[in-house]
């Protein structure tokens, strides 16, 4: 099983693949025939648009192009995730959260002190622009990978702010 969704910066497509590993063509045609019928069964029929735009970048004449384009991606989210670790790990901040271990992605988690995560929430949309997720009563999540680099020391200086106007 693979699909398109992370690998392929395609959220929102839903695209999967699913290859059979077997030579037997009889075998081959049933399994498949299986499969389209599950799929009929619960989705009614896939996205031939999301289908296409992944067809289309897979094919040889398109995909040098492609892996240069998911590659730049890739060390946008790279520096992005450093510039993050850099900064929550700041010692200025330890009086306001302690950062849950993350080693790359999209998200990452930082337990607040003294403050309700949903109250932060909500102040840091009201008083700062600032969205995040309350994952519980202690814990936010902030999305580093749609911050740009250079405003991601903003966001957790305006998150820090944001627990300090909560804890007064």
């Amino acid at each position: 099983l693979d699909g398109a969704t992370k690998e392929f910066f395609a959220w929102g497509l839903r695209v999967g693949f699913i290859t059979f590993g077997i030579n037997d063509e009889i075998t081959k045609a049933v399994l498949e025939a299986k499969v389209k019928g599950l799929i009929r069964s619960n989705i009614s029929s896939g996205p031939m648009p999301s289908q296409s735009a992944v067809q289309y970048v897979l094919q040889p004449e398109h995909r040098e192009a492609f892996e240069a384009d998911v590659q730049r991606h890739i060390d946008t989210l790279r520096e992005r995730y450093e510039v993050t670790k850099s900064v929550v790990y700041d010692e200025q901040f330890k009086t306001y959260w302690t950062p849950y271990d993350f080693n790359s992605g999209y998200f990452m988690a930082i337990q607040v002190k003294g403050v309700d995560a949903e109250a932060l929430r909500k102040h840091l949309i009201e008083a700062y622009s600032i969205g995040t997720i309350a994952l519980n009563k202690t814990d936010i999540r902030v999305a580093f990978s749609c911050i740009e680099k250079d405003d991601i020391p903003h966001v957790f200086e305006s998150i820090a702010k944001g627990i300090a106007d909560l804890q007064q």
